[in-house]
C-alpha cells in the first residue's frame, strides 16, 4: 500500500459475540414452483476466538427435497486492543472503530457488526 492509503473493513466484535452468542436462522422463499430452505447455526470457540457456522440449504418441490447442501463456515472476530495492536505493526494508524449501525458509536455489547477505518503510515 501507499503511505496515507486508507483500508476501511468491517469485523465481528467480539464483546457483543460473546454476551449475545449466535442463534440459528431460517430462511425460505419460494419461485418457480419450488421451495428454497436455509438453515444456520453457529457455536462460539472462545478460546480460538471463532464462531464456526453451519448452513444447511434444501431445495423442495411439491413438499420433497430435490437438493440439499450443508456448508461451515469459522469466522473470527475481535477485541478492539488485539486489532489495534495488530494493525500498528503492519504499520496503520487507528482513525476509527464505530459500530456499524450506530454512525459516531463506539463497538458496545449490543451489536456483532463494526468497522475501523486505518491509514497506512510507513
Amino acid at each position: 500500500m501507499k503511505k496515507g492509503s486508507l483500508l476501511i473493513f468491517d469485523f465481528w466484535h467480539e464483546s457483543a459475540v460473546e454476551s449475545k452468542g449466535p442463534s440459528n436462522t431460517f430462511k425460505s422463499f419460494n419461485h418457480d414452483g419450488l421451495k428454497f430452505n436455509k438453515y444456520s447455526n453457529g457455536k462460539i470457540n472462545s478460546k480460538r476466538k471463532i464462531i464456526n457456522i453451519e448452513i444447511k440449504t434444501t431445495t423442495e418441490k411439491d413438499g420433497q427435497i430435490i437438493s440439499s447442501s450443508k456448508e461451515c463456515h469459522s469466522l473470527k472476530y475481535f477485541n478492539l486492543i488485539s486489532l489495534t495492536n495488530l494493525l500498528k505493526l503492519q504499520g496503520f494508524e487507528i482513525l476509527v472503530f464505530e459500530d456499524f449501525l450506530k454512525e459516531g458509536e463506539k463497538p458496545s455489547n449490543d451489536n456483532w457488526s463494526a468497522y475501523c477505518v486505518s491509514k497506512f503510515c510507513k
